[in-house]
């Protein structure tokens, strides 16, 4: 702790050093009204540096982790209309029940529940339940589908509405009535953000989310942006490429040239990609995602299989959804005319239980 605190003396006077030579000191220090003083001035200026500088150190130096697990699923039933929209998730699930999306995540078993919900939460909101069965609000809902896996949830923040509104939506989902708690968490729409806001609010997201309490913090790498993320983010999305349904290697190779990418968590981004996927016959999806599966341990990625989600809309409760338990494979196949669910249950089991990944 001596050493960080003569580390900081020393890059403080340093910089004043060099403000004073380069004649600057008048327009850093003394920029606020005639009536206050110098000494005040230097106080206040100096006093800045120093939170600065240790609230970076302090980021830089804690440990913060990947998301643990090797088994990831995509399922999206509580969602935002839209990205820049106000109010409350809704569900996005157009003719499901609660029930339905409890039993596939039970028959899954995933070890994690990857942006499993979008947006600010209601846990007093009601779900639709079947006929007949008890009422289910969000938060019981959320905690019957981690019972149901024995897993923990990821939940999905967007940054078009912002740092501040981010931070506040991040810290109301932290301490959401939810067990197991939150905490890692996924942030979209990171391409957008970078080319719109400087470093100082990158730095400043991430310092502010990690002061909550969050363990991992990753990004949505696909279409690139990921190096603006370093030293911050822990984990990354990274896309499949979508002209042979393999692992985009570029996005790739950036993931793992980032040290404190810890994780590389490949998926078919939602919604026009997964469109395009949808779009392949059974057959063909099932013969992707063999290969996406496999090149697991080789590649150093782990696949996020979707599993149910609305993938085209013009409302969340009116739109196209993707649903492998209802898209079956050929009888002649290799896969004998099981549904895609059954494939990536097959799929986990011969593969996802033996990756090798640097931070799972």
């Amino acid at each position: 702790m001596g050493l960080v605190f003569f580390g900081v003396c020393g890059a403080v006077f340093l910089l004043l050093g060099f403000l004073f030579a380069t004649g600057k000191i008048s327009g850093t220090l003394f920029s606020g009204s005639p009536q206050q003083s110098s000494a005040g001035f230097i106080s206040f200026n100096i006093s800045s540096w120093i939170n600065t500088i240790l609230n970076l150190t302090n980021l830089s130096r804690t440990t913060h982790t990947a998301p643990p697990g090797n088994v990831f699923i995509r399922i999206r039933p509580l969602d935002i209309e839209c990205n820049r929209c106000s109010g409350n998730a809704i569900w996005a699930l157009p003719n499901y029940y609660a029930e339905n999306v409890i039993s596939l995540v039970a028959y899954m078993k995933p070890d994690v529940l990857e942006r499993y919900t979008d947006g600010p939460l209601d846990a007093n909101m009601l779900v639709p339940t079947a006929p007949g069965d008890p009422k289910m609000n969000v938060a019981q809902f959320l905690n019957a589908s981690m019972q149901a896996c024995n897993c923990y949830m990821m939940p999905r923040v967007g940054l078009l509405i912002g740092v501040a509104n981010a931070v506040a939506q991040a810290n109301a989902l932290y301490n959401f009535p939810v067990k197991p708690k939150m905490r890692y968490l996924s942030l979209s729409d990171w391409g957008p953000f970078v080319k719109n806001n400087s470093a100082a609010n990158i730095t400043k997201l991430f310092t502010e989310l990690y002061a909550q309490g969050w363990k991992g913090i990753g990004i949505n790498g696909c279409g690139g942006d990921i190096p603006n993320a370093s030293p911050y983010a822990t984990f990354a999305d990274v896309c499949v490429d979508g002209n042979n349904w393999l692992p985009s290697e570029p996005e790739l190779d950036i993931a793992h040239s980032q040290k404190n990418i810890k994780k590389a968590i490949m998926y078919i981004d939602f919604p026009s990609l997964a469109q395009k996927f949808s779009e392949l016959s059974p057959d063909q999806q099932a013969n992707a995602l063999n290969t996406l599966a496999y090149l697991q341990s080789k590649d150093n990625y782990t696949l996020n299989y979707n599993m149910l989600q609305v993938i085209s809309f013009n409302t969340l409760q009116n739109g196209t959804l993707y649903d492998t338990s209802n898209i079956f494979t050929s009888k002649n196949s290799q896969w004998g005319g099981k549904s895609l669910a059954k494939v990536i249950k097959y799929l986990q089991k011969q593969y996802n239980y033996i990756i090798v990944n640097s931070g799972g």
